[in-house]
């Protein structure tokens, strides 16, 4: 299955509180939630030379997953707000980096801040070591409540999946919910939507009836985004149809 390109990595959930004996089942899903069915599926890609970026996805192998339930969207920054209110938690980002994480970085890469995307004024090299700080860098100040440097801000973003969180800030979002994220094998069963063998979540072509059916980057990666699926970033959440199982933004979008 063949990934479209997205911006920044966010959150979807799993309703697993391990301190609760309450078995769910599909007939009492917890609210805004989805009962995925569990399933041996097919994962991984054929080497194929039209579609790049598939190395990590080989070799082709058959995987078995319990079933699950999956919230039906990615977590918004109104969510997000909420968590923090509740419990006055600092994302990684808002609180600085590590030297002993990142022996490497250089000191100013250590501060409060995140990755941006900033895209090239010219066609870049896609490939090779190190090729994709062509297209994203380290912003001071940069954070889920300013998503593109300390200038920017949330207004009119409360229904955008919230961006700048680590696998930390993710999982600790997750415990306060009640809920933990899904395993690789669990959210790729989840994103197919029941399909098998198909290059995108929806079939076969990128753009079939020459409709998008996802938030990705259109026109020339990275420097020239046209915005033509009808957004240059992000989207609001449910701005595209959902997949076969119910569930939003498994392809493009914010993953």
């Amino acid at each position: 299955m063949n990934r479209l390109l997205c911006i920044i990595p966010t959150i979807s959930l799993l309703n697993a509180n391990p301190e609760s004996k309450e078995i769910t089942t599909e007939d009492k899903a917890p609210k805004g939630m989805v009962w995925i069915e569990g399933a041996s599926y097919t994962r991984g890609t054929k080497e194929n030379p039209n579609i790049p970026f598939n190395d990590e996805e080989r070799p082709v192998h058959k995987v078995t997953v319990s079933g699950f339930y999956l919230d039906e969207h990615e977590v918004t920054n109104a969510q997000f707000r909420d968590f923090v209110d509740a419990t006055d938690y600092k994302t990684q980002a808002e609180r600085g980096w590590s030297k002993k994480d990142f022996p490497k970085a250089p000191p100013e890469a250590l501060k409060p801040g995140g990755i941006v995307f900033s895209g090239p004024s010219k066609a870049v090299e896609l490939r090779g070591q190190g090729a994709e700080w062509q297209w994203w860098q380290f912003k001071e100040g940069a954070s889920w409540k300013h998503p593109s440097g300390p200038k920017s801000n949330l207004d009119g973003m409360e229904n955008y999946p919230v961006v700048c969180v680590t696998w930390e800030d993710a999982n600790a979002y997750c415990k306060w919910a009640g809920k933990r994220l899904p395993t690789e094998a669990e959210w790729e069963l989840a994103a197919r939507g029941g399909n098998e063998g198909l290059d995108y979540i929806w079939g076969n072509s990128p753009k079939p009836g020459k409709k998008w059916l996802a938030n990705v980057f259109t026109g020339e990666f990275p420097h020239n985004d046209t915005g033509e699926d009808g957004f240059k970033g992000t989207a609001p959440i449910k701005s595209f149809p959902p997949n076969g199982f119910g569930l939003y933004d498994m392809a493009g979008e914010a993953l």
